[in-house]
C-alpha cells in the first residue's frame, strides 16, 4: 500500500510515496511519471526479488544505522571558546549553505538519479522547518571563538533526543567540532535518557566517530528507492 507523504511531494516537485516493502506491480501504479517511492525494511536485502516480471525496479540505496548513547554530563568539562547556542533568524541561510555543503550522505544524496537542485530543495525547507517555533523541534548554531562551524538539529521525543542533522564546515572538520557539539548537546538536556542518532553505512566518518563517542549500534534498515522522471 502506497502513503503519500505529502511534505516531500511539496518540497520537491515530485509525488512522494513510502511503501513498506520493495514489491509493487506496474499494473498497479496510477502515477507512471515524476515519481520517488521510498521503502525502509529491517529485513536482510531483498533486491534478488524485486526483477520479477511486471514488478517495478527498486534500488538499493544504503543501510542505515541507528545509534544510543546514554547522556551521562559527569566527566564532561566544556570549554569556554566554544558553545551550541539556539540558532538565530538571521543565520539561516548560513546554516543551510553549511548543511548543503557538507552533507553528503542522505538518502537522496546517495541516490545519483535525484536531480542536485531537488536535493538542495528538501535541505532549505528540511532546515526552515525548524525555525518555525516547534517545542519539540530545535536548531542550534556550533560557534567557535563566536563563528558559526556547524549546525545541530534535534528532535525531542518523550525522554530521548534524537540528532536529526549534524553538520560542521569543512574547514572545520577533523578537529573536534563534533565531540564539543554532542557535550554541550548533553549539558543542554541533563535530565533526558539518551541521544539517538542515525547515518548510513557509507558514511563510514560519521560511523567511526559514533563508535568512539561512545555510542552503541542499536538496530539497521535497508532503503529502496522507486525513482522515475
Amino acid at each position: 500500500m502506497l502513503i503519500k507523504d505529502f511534505w516531500l511531494s511539496k518540497v520537491s516537485n515530485i509525488n512522494c510515496f513510502n511503501i513498506k516493502s520493495p514489491h509493487l506491480n506496474k499494473d498497479k501504479l496510477n502515477i507512471k511519471k515524476n515519481l520517488l517511492i521510498t521503502c525502509k525494511t529491517k529485513e536482510i536485502n531483498k533486491v534478488k526479488y524485486v526483477n520479477k516480471k511486471n514488478n517495478l525496479e527498486f534500488k538499493f540505496i544504503g543501510k542505515n544505522i541507528i545509534f544510543k548513547k546514554n547522556i551521562d554530563i559527569k566527566k564532561i568539562k566544556l570549554e569556554n571558546d566554544f558553545n551550541l547556542s539556539i540558532s538565530k533568524e538571521k543565520d539561516k541561510q548560513k546554516l543551510i549553505n553549511i548543511c548543503v555543503k557538507n552533507m553528503k550522505s542522505s538518502r537522496f544524496d546517495l541516490d545519483k538519479r535525484i536531480p542536485k537542485v531537488v536535493v538542495k530543495k528538501i535541505r532549505f525547507s528540511w532546515i526552515s522547518s525548524y525555525f518555525l517555533n516547534s517545542k519539540d523541534k530545535s536548531i542550534y548554531s556550533a560557534k567557535y571563538k563566536n563563528k558559526i562551524v556547524g549546525l545541530l538539529c534535534v528532535l525531542k521525543k518523550k525522554r530521548n533526543i534524537f540528532i536529526d542533522l549534524i553538520s560542521i564546515s569543512k574547514n572545520y572538520s577533523g578537529k573536534g567540532f563534533g565531540s564539543r557539539i554532542i557535550d554541550n548537546l548533553q549539558i543542554k538536556f541533563p535530565k533526558y535518557k539518551s541521544i539517538i542518532v542515525g547515518t548510513y553505512n557509507k558514511n563510514k566518518k560519521a560511523i567511526l566517530f559514533y563508535k568512539k563517542y561512545g555510542f552503541k549500534k542499536i538496530k539497521t534498515y535497508n532503503v529502496f528507492h522507486y525513482y522515475e522522471k
